[in-house]
């Protein structure tokens, strides 16, 4: 999020929230609209007195859940009473807190975080535990999956950046992919895996361990 953020979107989001919603916010708060009036709708009902810092491309060193010296930029300091903080700035700032509004519950981290080490991903799979949006997928090592879905199937984006290889098994809302064997992947590769993909009628890929790159038809399926 930036700085500018309609009152009728701001007022929609409160709304959401006080009826029971859980909401994670990310980046700099809200105080004006577009135009550039004064609007800080959320930043008042979430009880923050005073916002400090968060100047553009200037970088710091901040901590979260217990993660010292990561680096980030665009590091707001929140001033207010706040349920819990997660995340500071080196001098001992609020940059990260959960706060309960009406039957629901923000959370607010106002920091740009570049997500490009193991330790980033752990500040956000820390933050989504905490507001209970548990993760889709269970991995034995770690390793970047992503899943699109069509209409013919869903294909499985499964990366390795390590400079080794990699042994790992996946399971998606508890179910073991593909039919429980482990996927290897060399160092510094990847690979897209399709699972309940409907190639033609009467043909589906429920699951397999290899990449496909190219699909032949010939003569007549029976």
């Amino acid at each position: 999020m930036e700085k500018q953020c309609d009152v009728s979107t701001q007022q929609k989001l409160i709304d959401y929230v006080q009826a029971g919603g859980k909401l994670i916010l990310v980046g700099r708060m809200f105080t004006e609209t577009f135009r550039h009036q004064p609007c800080a709708l959320l930043k008042d009902a979430l009880g923050i007195e005073r916002i400090e810092g968060g100047q553009p491309f200037q970088h710091e060193l901040i901590r979260a859940f217990g993660h010292e010296d990561v680096p980030a930029s665009f590091v707001e300091n929140y001033v207010g009473a706040f349920d819990e903080v997660f995340a500071s700035r080196a001098d001992c700032g609020v940059t990260g807190f959960v706060k309960s509004l009406g039957r629901g519950k923000v959370m607010v981290f106002g920091a740009a975080l570049a997500a490009n080490t193991l330790d980033d991903l752990d500040i956000l799979r820390q933050m989504a535990d905490k507001m209970d949006c548990p993760p889709m997928f269970e991995i034995s090592e770690w390793a970047d999956v992503r899943l699109s879905e069509g209409e013919k199937g869903k294909f499985l984006f499964v990366n390795n950046y390590q400079d080794d290889p990699l042994e790992t098994t996946i399971s998606i809302n508890g179910v073991s992919l593909p039919d429980g064997y482990s996927l290897t992947l060399p160092a510094r590769r990847g690979a897209i895996l399709p699972f309940d993909w409907h190639i033609r009628p009467g043909i589906v890929i429920h699951s397999i361990t290899a990449e496909i790159v190219d699909v032949l038809a010939s003569g007549k399926v029976n």
